[in-house]
């Protein structure tokens, strides 16, 4: 089954464009292409599409961290900025960024890898060092533990110290 296969993927279209599946129409894919100046919608038809893009990329936010597939960022500038979310697909230096807050493109979002910072990244170092330090309460780690939708970060301390 083709539909499966391409659905919410990141895809090289016969012209040389990327973008992410957001939509499968009867005859064609709904595409948000790789262009970060505004959202931009297209359909796609199955011969179009050149190949289906697996690269795992690394690429540098605005600070110089380092982001992957899977980091939170925050948007920081351009038509988005404020939004925030995890970073599902990277290629030639552009992030689609997932925001379930966001209704339009199924949730995604297009932005230049310079117009974010990763979030999980400045902060963990800083609620390490605190915990270390025994400056962390227990209502921060709470608040922490519920702004962040994902479950690889242990914000939790040992109450025993």
């Amino acid at each position: 089954m083709v539909i499966v296969k391409y659905f919410i993927c990141l895809i090289l279209c016969s012209n040389m464009t990327f973008g992410v599946i957001i939509r499968v129409k009867s005859e064609a894919f709904q595409v948000l292409k790789g262009v970060t100046d505004r959202p931009e919608v297209s359909l796609v038809k199955l011969r179009e599409i050149k190949c289906k893009i697996d690269r795992k990329n690394n690429v540098q936010d605005r600070v110089k961290n380092t982001v992957s597939v899977n980091d939170v960022v925050r948007i920081i500038e351009g038509p988005c900025r404020g939004k925030q979310g995890p970073v599902e697909h990277i290629y030639k230096g552009v992030l689609f960024i997932y925001d379930r807050h966001h209704l339009q493109h199924a949730g995604f979002i297009c932005a230049k890898s310079q117009s974010c910072v990763a979030v999980v990244k400045e902060i963990v170092p800083l609620v390490m060092a605190m915990k270390i330090n025994g400056l962390v309460d227990i209502h921060f780690l709470f608040l922490m533990n519920n702004h962040f939708d994902h479950a690889d970060i242990d914000f939790s301390f040992d109450t025993a110290n």
